[in-house]
C-alpha cells in the first residue's frame, strides 16, 4: 500500500477518538536518530504498544542497534549505505523528527509518513529549546523571545543543520538531496515536510501551562510519554541504598561532555560531607571511572544504571534535564534537582520550574556548597513532591489509554481504508520508468556520508 500523505487533515484531533475498528496487521517501519540512546529508548516505549495491538513494527537503524532491537521483539533492517524504495515498504513510516532525511525520502517513494519527536516541539508563543525563559506576557519578556528567536532562526538552526547534513553529524542518514529543482516529487516531499503531523512523546499537561491544550502547535500532537517500562525489571541491589538515608538517583545523560565530568567529581564531592545522603550516580560516560578518584562509601558510581528501578526506590532525582529522565522521575512521583547542560535541556528545565516539580540551577558556575543547599531545599519543601505526584497521575491516565498506540493504529485504519476506496488519492505521483530516474538512483547513492 502507498499513499504519499503526510496527513494533513489530522491537526487538532483528539487520538483517542473513534479507533477505526477495521485496521488489520499493518508493516510499520521507524527510523530513529543513530547513536542517540535516548531517542531509540523512548520509541521503544511508544513501538511496544503499537505491537501489542497486533501490528509488525521493524527498524531501520545501523547494525550497532541490532542486538537492542532484536531483544525487545522488534524486526531489524539494515541501514545500508545505499537506499532504495525497498528499504522503506511498509504501510506508515515513522521517522525520528531529528532526521527530515528519512521523512523526505519515504514521502519521496511514495510511502505514507508521520513525525515522532522524543523532545518538546519549539513554538511562536516562547523561546526557542535553548532557552531557560518560563513565557510570561509581559513587555521585556516579549523583547528578550524576539531577540533569541531571530538568533535561533539565523544562526543556531542553520549551524544545527549544516552540521548534520553537510558533515554528517546525523550519521549515516547525513546528506544531500541533489537535483531538487529537477525533480517534482522531491519538490512535494519537501514542501509536505513542514507540515507534517507530529507525535510528541510527553502528555501536554507538561507543557508550558501559558499555551494551552494543544500545546502551541496545531500539527503536534502529544501523547502520552512513551516509557520503556520493559527496563524496569532490571536488576536492582537494595545495597545502594541503606536504610534510614536520604536515596538519591543521579543521572547526567548518555552524551558525554566536559561539563557532565566536572559535576561527576562535583557530585562526589558534595556526597563526601553527607553521610546521612545515598547516592546512586550514573555518569554517562562523561569521564572514565578511574579518574573519578576515592568514591565515597555512599555512593555507587557507573556509566549507566537501571535507572526505572532505582527511581522506584529514590527520594530525589538530581538530572541533567534530558526529557526521557524527567519524564521517568515524574512517572516515578520524585521530585528533581535539574542541572540543564546543552541542546534542549534549558527549556525542559524551564518547565520543571514552570510545574514547580523541583529546582533547576544553572551547572556552569555551580559550587558544591551550593549544590547541598539546593538539594536539602527541594527534600524539604512538601509541595515539590505534591505537584510531581499531581503530574504522576496525570501522566498514568495518558499510559493506561495508550494514547500514542491506539492514533497509530487508527492513523494505519484509515490510510487502509483510503487507499482502498481511491488508490493514490494525495498521493506523489508515482515514479517514472527506470530509464528516466537518474535522479532517483542520484539520490540512493548520495544517503552515504557520515558513518558513524
Amino acid at each position: 500500500m502507498r499513499f504519499g500523505l503526510p496527513f494533513h487533515g489530522w491537526q487538532g484531533r483528539r487520538p483517542w477518538s473513534g479507533i477505526y475498528s477495521g485496521a488489520t496487521m499493518a508493516q510499520i517501519v521507524i527510523a530513529m536518530k543513530p547513536g542517540e540512546l535516548g531517542h531509540l529508548n523512548c520509541s521503544f516505549g511508544l513501538m511496544t504498544g503499537v505491537q501489542r495491538l497486533g501490528h509488525a513494527v521493524t527498524y531501520l537503524a545501523p547494525a550497532s542497534e541490532e542486538v537492542a532491537i532484536r531483544a525487545r521483539g522488534f524486526g531489524f533492517r539494515l541501514l545500508q549505505t545505499r537506499l532504495s524504495s525497498a528499504d522503506f515498504a511498509c504501510d506508515l513510516f515513522v521517522a525520528d523528527q531529528t532526521l527530515p532525511a528519512a521523512a523526505v525520502l519515504a514521502l519521496y517513494h511514495g510511502y505514507p509518513c508521520i513525525n515522532l519527536s522524543t523532545t518538546l516541539p519549539p513554538s511562536r508563543e516562547y523561546s526557542p529549546a535553548w532557552s531557560s525563559r518560563i513565557p510570561d506576557d509581559s513587555l521585556p519578556y516579549q523583547a528578550i523571545r524576539n531577540m533569541e528567536a531571530l538568533v535561533d532562526k539565523l544562526l543556531v538552526r542553520p549551524a544545527r543543520v549544516w552540521r548534520e547534513i553537510r558533515t554528517g553529524d546525523g550519521g549515516p542518514w547525513s546528506h544531500k538531496l541533489p537535483g531538487i529543482s529537477r525533480d517534482k516529487r522531491l519538490v512535494v516531499a519537501l514542501k509536505r515536510l513542514k507540515s507534517m503531523v507530529t507525535l510528541v512523546a510527553c502528555p501536554v499537561e507538561f507543557q508550558f501551562r501559558q499555551l494551552g491544550s494543544d500545546g502551541g502547535r496545531s500539527n503536534h500532537i502529544y501523547i502520552d510519554p512513551c516509557v520503556d517500562f520493559s527496563r524496569s525489571s532490571e536488576p536492582f541491589e537494595s545495597a545502594w541504598y541503606p536504610d534510614g538515608v536520604v536515596r538519591i538517583c543521579a543521572a547526567l545523560g548518555s552524551g558525554s561532555t566536559a561539563t557532565g565530568a566536572r559535576l561527576s567529581r562535583l557530585l562526589l564531592q558534595t556526597m563526601r560531607r553527607r553521610s546521612d545522603w545515598s547516592m546512586v550516580l550514573a555518569t554517562g560516560g562523561s569521564v572514565p571511572l578511574g579518574d573519578l578518584g576515592p568514591i565515597p562509601a555512599n555512593v555507587h558510581v557507573a556509566n549507566s544504571i537501571p535507572q526505572l528501578a532505582v527511581l522506584r526506590h529514590a527520594d530525589l532525582m538530581i538530572t541533567h534535564c534530558g526529557l526521557n529522565s524527567v519524564k521517568e522521575s515524574i512517572c516515578a512521583g520524585v521530585p528533581m534537582v535539574g542541572l540543564p547542560i546543552r541542546r534542549d535541556q534549558p527549556s525542559i528545565g524551564a518547565r520543571i520550574r514552570d510545574h514547580e516539580l523541583g529546582a533547576v540551577t544553572t551547572p556552569h558556575l555551580l559550587g558544591s556548597r551550593k549544590l547541598e543547599r539546593v538539594i536539602d531545599h527541594v527534600l524539604s519543601t512538601p509541595r515539590y513532591r505534591e505537584n510531581v505526584q499531581r503530574m504522576q497521575r496525570r501522566f498514568a491516565d495518558s499510559i493506561e489509554a495508550q494514547t500514542g498506540a491506539r492514533l497509530i493504529h487508527e492513523i494505519v485504519g484509515r490510510t487502509a481504508a483510503a487507499s482502498d476506496a481511491s488508490p493514490g488519492i494525495g498521493a506523489i505521483p508515482p515514479p517514472k520508468p527506470a530509464s528516466s530516474r537518474r535522479v532517483d538512483d542520484d539520490l540512493a547513492q548520495s544517503v552515504t556520508t557520515g558513518e558513524r
